[in-house]
């Protein structure tokens, strides 16, 4: 697991801060399932579904399983806007620096390090 970040938020910013980080694991399974599976989590911690990018309790995505590119009408693996995004990058950098992004070959850090996004990131520790 990474180090906790509390971040800006990125959309809608009159609101407050949200605290990210990042974990590597394995599963036997598919990546439909555990996002069925990260989705139930969320529902049983309680997240309620308000507008795009708006607070909430909890968010889990899945951002990379190596080596695997998913377009359904439900779930896109990489997450589509992970490249953009520092809140991602960042914590992701401190697991997986080196996982590479199928879609444009580049590692973590190396799309860390040419992320146009310039909003805090701060490291709690």
């Amino acid at each position: 697991m990474s180090s906790l970040y509390i971040t800006a938020p990125v959309g809608y910013v009159d609101q407050p801060d949200f605290y990210n980080a990042a974990i590597v694991g394995t599963s036997a399974a598919s990546a439909e399932d555990l996002h069925h599976q990260l989705k139930s989590v969320e529902s049983t911690i309680g997240r309620l579904h308000r507008e795009r990018w708006r607070e909430r309790e909890i968010d889990v995505d899945i951002i990379i399983i190596e080596g695997l590119v998913v377009n359904t009408d439900t779930l896109t693996i990489p997450h589509p806007r992970m490249r953009e995004r520092r809140f991602v990058l960042q914590p992701s950098a401190d697991v997986a620096a080196d996982l590479v992004d199928p879609v444009t070959g580049r590692t973590v850090a190396e799309l860390l390090d040419v992320c146009p996004d310039t909003s805090s990131v701060l490291r709690l520790d």
